[in-house]
């Protein structure tokens, strides 16, 4: 997938100069336009999941991800903290 996003111009990779174990992923300027311009649409289906949801299973499932992001955070298993 990384690969995908890498080779269409979306994103970009660079090493970690403190570690070069790790990389740094950021978008390109193209990616950051191409994600504008999907921004309608997110919305839309993240409107459409809400609707279908309820409120109460919505804000579960948003609960849900912010903690399984903070575990896996916690166990290192994600390279670098996610804003949420």
């Amino acid at each position: 997938m990384l690969g995908s996003l890498e080779g269409r111009g979306i994103v970009q990779r660079a090493v970690v100069a403190a570690d070069q174990r790790q990389i740094e992923l950021t978008l390109t300027p193209y990616g950051e336009t191409f994600i504008a311009d999907l921004k309608p649409q997110i919305d839309e289906v993240y409107r459409s999941l809400a609707r279908d949801l309820g409120e109460d299973r919505m804000h579960a499932l948003s609960t849900f991800v912010v903690e399984s992001i903070e575990v896996l955070e916690a166990a290192n298993a994600l390279p670098h903290p996610i804003a949420h």
